[in-house]
């Protein structure tokens, strides 16, 4: 995604996804999902491994390399199994990328030690917590409200996907920087994509709900790609 073609291809799957849900062309609409994560994991080895210019500016993180792996078995599931019934596996491989993510994350706050923070910037934070609770209380009240035996799952799953958000948050408001927005980013996408699939699961079906799936569940791969090479630029900037 450094190289214009890479990311011309990136946007052009999208472009692909959104023609095939206008056209329900099934084809169309699988090409995307089974090829971003190839495409991420290319782009990602290019860059740190592969191109004798650019490896020396950014180091191989192999915690990385796992993420972008299993999001791509994620991808996978979701495009084989079908989206009116719980996709239990995609959920499992789900958390094991947070749960990776949140450590990444964390080990990233320690190594740059805690920043004192400005009374704006702790209510912004404060305020953005808030919504994002709001937002896993009013998805697991849909799930509680329903027959579907699967409340503990989705209840471990929302508390992972919070404590991932209200982390990300945390260090976007140590760090404003490049890196942590597209970080931020990503984690939105990821919310999104997660509660839009849940309520089309549940609650209510609309084909664009899918697509705000789609183009969510691609977008993280491109903003997640773009923080890990501006994080290792930081970094190899203040050694």
């Amino acid at each position: 995604m450094r190289c214009k073609i890479i990311e011309i291809t990136f946007f052009s799957l999208i472009g692909l996804l959104v023609i095939g849900f206008i056209f329900n062309i099934e084809f169309l609409r699988k090409i995307p999902l089974l090829s971003v994560g190839l495409l991420s994991a290319f782009a990602y080895l290019k860059v740190t491994k592969f191109n004798k210019n650019e490896r020396y500016k950014h180091s191989f993180n192999i915690l990385f390399f796992i993420v972008l792996c299993l999001m791509y078995f994620s991808d996978i599931l979701l495009s084989t199994l079908s989206v009116n019934m719980p996709n239990f596996p995609k959920f499992y491989v789900n958390i094991l990328v947070y749960l990776i993510l949140i450590y990444m994350v964390s080990k990233q706050i320690l190594e740059r030690g805690y920043q004192k923070m400005n009374f704006i910037i702790k209510i912004s934070l404060i305020i953005t917590l808030i919504l994002f609770g709001y937002i896993f209380y009013y998805v697991n009240e849909m799930i509680k409200s329903t027959p579907m035996d699967f409340y503990n799952l989705f209840l471990f799953y929302g508390l992972i996907l919070f404590s991932l958000s209200s982390i990300v948050i945390f260090n976007f408001t140590q760090k404003p920087n490049k890196s942590n927005i597209n970080l931020s980013v990503a984690v939105t996408c990821i919310i999104l994509s997660d509660v839009f699939y849940i309520i089309n699961l549940l609650y209510l079906k609309i084909p664009l709900f899918i697509v705000i799936i789609g183009v969510t569940n691609l977008l993280t791969y491109y903003f997640l790609f773009h923080y890990e090479m501006n994080r290792n630029k930081i970094k190899l900037v203040k050694q």
